[in-house]
């Protein structure tokens, strides 16, 4: 088996299986593997703000693993993609915006930035949000050509990716997953179930705890002139550059991250995005029962909660 070494003459860390061996050796030669140890500190997100606590750490460009020095595990990757494996989603994607078919919701984080956000996948239930049962998300109601693309590219793209690159984590989440039925899995047979688009999103420093712990999503980003917008690991001290095209995997429910300051020339703005395109497997999917038992069950869930509100 071929192996990468590793910056400054690290020890080598196996190619993963399963993938032509003169292919293995070419995309080995374009990869940088690095070893980091991390940070023992219990980070809270208190700690960081968007606008300091990244600038000393690594910028990395270009396809990386990162490896955990302690345990040898992968922490998380950054590869770039072909130019031909992004058009098409990133033609649907620009041409929903430009229709204005594309967001459902529209916040403001504590920085004061305002940002657009559309679902896909599923959601699971939340009675606190008057959600009653287990259901389609926006885009795939509103957006079919939208989602049957993006399904397109979670089996065609980032599962092979994600089993070719991180065989240990994705051999685990998938098997994490199969205690959720195929119906609520993206495609049926990803190790995701939910996905979220983000626009020109400067998230604030956190965790996803709504994903199943020890998880590991996966981030595509589409962008065109805006500077900055990287994604910062800080317990890794690592700052991924998310250039346009670029497919992210990490443990999202367990490392603390956030996007650190991007800019935009005014007269760009016209031209200008950042779309990120996250995938993640909820946490409370494995609940969901068959389609048609789950709306059954939503019906009479929103049967009591309504029930119970005209009592008080």
């Amino acid at each position: 088996m071929a192996g990468v070494k590793l910056d400054d003459g690290l020890r080598a860390v196996q190619l993963p299986k399963g993938q032509d061996p003169v292919r293995r050796v070419e995309r080995a030669a374009s990869m940088r593997v690095i070893e980091v140890e991390k940070r023992e500190t219990k980070l809270q997100r208190k700690e960081f703000t968007n606008n300091s606590g990244w600038e000393s750490d690594e910028l990395l460009r270009g396809d990386t693993l990162v490896i955990d020095k302690a345990s040898g595990d992968p922490a998380l990757l950054q590869i770039g993609l072909p130019a031909e494996d992004t058009a098409r989603l990133r033609r649907l994607v620009l041409d929903a915006v430009a229709f204005r078919q594309l967001w459902d919701n529209v916040g403001e984080r504590m920085s004061g930035i305002t940002y657009q956000f559309a679902t896909f996948g599923y959601k699971q239930r939340s009675p606190l949000r008057r959600r009653d049962c287990c259901s389609a998300s926006l885009v795939n109601r509103t957006q079919p050509a939208l989602y049957a693309e993006l399904e397109r590219f979670t089996s065609d793209v980032i599962l092979p990716r994600f089993a070719e690159w991180l065989p240990g984590p994705h051999a685990r989440q998938m098997e994490a997953c199969e205690a959720i039925r195929p119906e609520w899995r993206i495609g049926g047979d990803a190790p995701w179930t939910s996905g979220i688009i983000n626009n020109t999103a400067q998230l604030q420093y956190h965790r996803d705890s709504r994903n199943i712990t020890g998880s590991w999503s996966a981030m595509l980003a589409l962008r065109q002139f805006v500077r900055g917008g990287h994604l910062h690991v800080p317990e890794y001290g690592a700052t991924c550059e998310v250039a346009d095209g670029e497919l992210i995997f990490f443990c999202g429910s367990n490392l603390l991250h956030g996007v650190t300051p991007f800019s935009i020339r005014q007269f760009e703005k016209p031209r200008s995005y950042r779309y990120t395109i996250v995938w993640y497997p909820g946490a409370g999917m494995s609940t969901c029962l068959p389609w048609e038992e789950e709306l059954a069950y939503g019906k009479r869930a929103r049967t009591v909660r309504e029930e119970r509100a005209g009592g008080r």
